[in-house]
């Protein structure tokens, strides 16, 4: 069985620049993805809009 893939969730004012070092490190071991954040105004537009996003199990 393949480890989860994670996703990041930066910050408000970040993006995946914040998590290269992350990003470099493990993604030759599973899959690694950034969720943008600037995806609605309310926290459950962004949320929701990710979690459409992402796969079904995930770190």
């Amino acid at each position: 069985m393949s480890p989860e893939p994670i996703v990041f969730l930066p910050g408000m004012m970040c993006d995946a620049r914040l998590f290269a070092p992350q990003i470099d490190g493990l993604s030759h071991e599973r899959a690694v993805m950034v969720a943008p954040v600037h995806l609605g105004e309310r926290i459950e537009e962004i949320v929701s809009t990710i979690l459409d996003m992402t796969p079904r199990r995930f770190a």
